[in-house]
């Protein structure tokens, strides 16, 4: 077996005696080392698919601990990898991976979601259910603050529902390949994977954001596990409440950042869960009009990239 091993920036031979040292001196260093450490990933898929004795079509990739978490990134914005190992993630590492990783193939990550938020002295419920597969298919359909039903989602063509009234299927003058990722700002889709990864890593690298949040770990109910994440970063500043499983899956969570309070229920959250392609296809019932692939797909790239904004 041929194999390609590298570390993360500051770590290791990488950092040599300041390594660790200069990842505690703040989220910028930490920040840019879960960057770099993507790009160097998807730079050792390049050499390990030039090399003749190396079938492209089986590159796999494996990480431990943080390198885990890291892996988990990777796949999601790695299409050449087609398999992957990865150990001691930690409890954080399942929420890295429902938001960013690259589910194996057949398969699917699913969370169902029922919050209530209040903010500027209103209350806003939710109820919906996110679906992410490989090769850019998923489905987000339910309820939405101030939207009501409504969903949208890529199978073999993506698909809108517009008011709950008429579904919009991009059918017209299709493009083998192109998804609405590919059409996302790259610098603000980096931006998200890399806050994914970091998030996940906060569990497993406390002192490199620790002048940001303090977290605690504490028994919850019936084996569980309660994590407290206490921010003071900008603007946000509070407390974020997470209740685990015993098995590490997510059950609820809870925050209060200024103004804003809210409780998220995890109705379920699977992993890598077999799929087939009809759980991607648009639900039936409502009258559907055919338009272009691509006026989809960039209204899926315009709300990501809206909501990463705001994020910012």
């Amino acid at each position: 077996m041929i194999a390609l091993f590298f570390k993360q920036p500051y770590y290791g031979e990488r950092g040599g005696k300041v390594g660790k040292a200069m990842l505690a001196t703040g989220s910028a260093i930490f920040m840019g080392g879960l960057e770099q450490g993507l790009q160097d990933a998807r730079r050792a898929v390049d050499i390990l698919a030039a090399l003749p004795e190396v079938d492209a079509s089986h590159i796999g990739i494996t990480g431990i601990s943080m390198g885990a978490i890291q892996s988990a990134t990777v796949c999601g914005m790695e299409p050449r990898i087609h398999k992957a190992f990865l150990t001691l993630g930690g409890f954080l590492s399942g929420l890295s991976a429902q938001a960013g990783g690259e589910p194996l193939p057949g398969t699917a990550h699913m969370v169902g979601v029922v919050a209530d938020v209040e903010a500027d002295g209103k209350t806003f419920h939710a109820d919906f259910e996110s679906v992410r597969g490989g090769q850019g298919r998923f489905k987000l359909t339910g309820i939405f603050p101030e939207i009501g039903r409504a969903g949208l989602g890529q199978g073999d063509y993506p698909w809108l529902i517009g008011a709950g009234k008429k579904t919009f299927c991009g059918t017209v003058e299709p493009v083998a390949g192109r998804t609405a990722a590919t059409l996302i700002n790259p610098q603000r889709l980096m931006k998200y994977r890399v806050a994914v990864g970091a998030f996940a890593g906060a569990g497993l690298s406390p002192e490199a954001l620790k002048q940001y949040y303090t977290l605690q770990d504490a028994p919850g109910t019936n084996g569980g596990h309660r994590v407290t994440v206490t921010v003071d970063y900008k603007k946000v500043k509070g407390p974020l409440v997470l209740d685990f499983a015993r098995d590490a899956t997510p059950l609820a969570a809870e925050w209060a950042f200024g103004g804003t309070r809210g409780r998220a229920r995890f109705t379920h959250w699977r992993l890598n869960a077999v799929a087939d392609d009809s759980l991607f296809e648009a639900p039936s019932g409502l009258p559907r009009q055919d338009v272009r692939e691509e006026d989809v797909q960039r209204m899926f790239a315009a709300a990501f990239e809206y909501a990463v904004e705001a994020a910012e």
